[in-house]
């Protein structure tokens, strides 16, 4: 996909930072428990992007606008952060196996986001999260939910076969 060039008077690159890990608070490093924790900063650039309009004038968000995909990208980021903390060797992967998002409002251009996320129940292969998103300068909350994560294994495959008792 190819993008427009903005006018000369203004920037052609949009720079977009990676998500930063701010903190992360684990009881154990090498387990989970509850009441483990993470927050995540995500850059206001994000919403720039998702709205640059390719060649056809078709925008990046079509579809799912920007507005809210980037809360729901805040607080996944959360989740993955307090289950396996950067730079820590992971000895379990994790993939979602239910992420509910509760609207609270949209995002607004220009606002940075803070993610968090809180392990509520950990079970024999699975891991309950709690998550909200507020903005950076004024804590506005604009989304909140829970996510359930389900082990991995090397391959790929779930640790264990997921039923409604693991899950």
């Amino acid at each position: 996909m190819v993008m427009q060039r903005p006018p000369d008077n203004e920037t052609p690159d949009i720079l977009i930072p990676f998500p930063e890990v701010v903190r992360v608070e684990r009881r154990d490093p090498d387990g989970l428990n509850t009441g483990d924790s993470a927050e995540v900063r995500f850059s206001s650039s994000w919403i720039r992007l998702l709205r640059a309009v390719d060649t056809r004038g078709v925008r990046l968000d079509e579809g799912y606008p920007s507005e809210y995909l980037v809360a729901y990208a805040a607080a996944g980021e959360a989740c993955y952060a307090v289950l396996t903390p950067r730079g820590t060797a992971a000895k379990v992967g994790w993939t979602g196996a239910r992420f509910r998002v509760r609207w609270l409002r949209p995002v607004r251009e220009g606002e940075t986001l803070r993610g968090h996320a809180v392990v509520r129940e950990v079970r024999r292969r699975s891991v309950v999260l709690d998550h909200h998103v507020r903005v950076e300068s004024t804590g506005d909350r604009v989304a909140d939910g829970d996510g359930v994560f389900v082990a991995m294994t090397s391959s790929g495959t779930a640790a264990v076969p997921r039923t409604p008792e693991l899950i």
